[in-house]
């Protein structure tokens, strides 16, 4: 009897793994950007919130003859709020690791945006204040797959859910580092196309070119969205 009830325990773990695999099957990028951009449909002209929780580990290996690991825990939550009416976002990002922390808070109301840092004054950014970003990575190599995996209950609800993994390889051309990516994105889709959720598992190692000191890098971050025709945008008072 024993021997039968444990048989039967493997057979149906088998029949749950196969069914699983059976849901899972490659699709093509076409078919992967129009869901995408049909989710999008589901906020036009809306009024909503989105929210974003990142947790991850940053990991150094030190060369011999040090021979040691330096590892820093970190995590960050964003929330953004759009309204339609007023034109305008807001957004509260907070930054917390072992060594640093910070908060910001952004403010747009059409063509100007506010800032403030920590708990100090609000103060109209100037087009000029930020600093010009120059890209000198370069991609060597990339490889990206689409998936549909089938369906999933969310919070009671029926959806589709999809992947995306990309792998990519670059090289710093300003101090010689490389870099191997992994980012495996899952989607979650309402009933109605509407994107409700999506997981973002990164994985990183850089070489430097430089030194020999390795950096590991692992995260998960979570996106969630929610109408919200409650939201109101208005600009901070800001001082003369």
């Amino acid at each position: 009897m024993k021997k039968f009830i444990c048989l039967a325990f493997i057979l149906f773990a088998a029949i749950g793994i196969f069914a699983q695999d059976a849901q899972e099957k490659p699709i093509e990028k076409s078919e992967f950007d129009k869901i995408s951009l049909n989710s999008f449909r589901k906020f036009a002209g809306q009024s909503y919130r989105q929210t974003e929780v990142v947790t991850g580990v940053l990991e150094s290996i030190l060369p011999s003859p040090i021979e040691d690991k330096r590892q820093n825990n970190f995590s960050s939550k964003s929330i953004t709020e759009f309204s339609f009416a007023d034109r305008g976002s807001r957004t509260i990002y907070e930054f917390d690791s072992s060594t640093f922390k910070k908060k910001t808070e952004t403010i747009r109301v059409g063509n100007k945006i506010y800032i403030r840092i920590d708990e100090g004054e609000w103060a109209e950014e100037k087009p000029d204040i930020r600093q010009k970003f120059e890209n000198k990575l370069k991609m060597i190599e990339e490889k990206i797959e689409y998936k549909s995996l089938g369906t999933e209950k969310l919070d009671s609800q029926n959806t589709s859910v999809y992947a995306k993994i990309q792998k990519q390889k670059l090289v710093n051309e300003s101090n010689k580092s490389e870099m191997s990516v992994t980012v495996t994105t899952k989607y979650w889709f309402g009933e109605d196309g509407g994107k409700l959720k999506e997981e973002v598992q990164r994985e990183s190692h850089v070489k430097s070119g430089k030194s020999t000191i390795e950096t590991i890098s692992n995260s998960l971050g979570v996106t969630i969205w929610e109408l919200d025709p409650g939201i109101k945008i208005e600009a901070p008072i800001t001082e003369k």
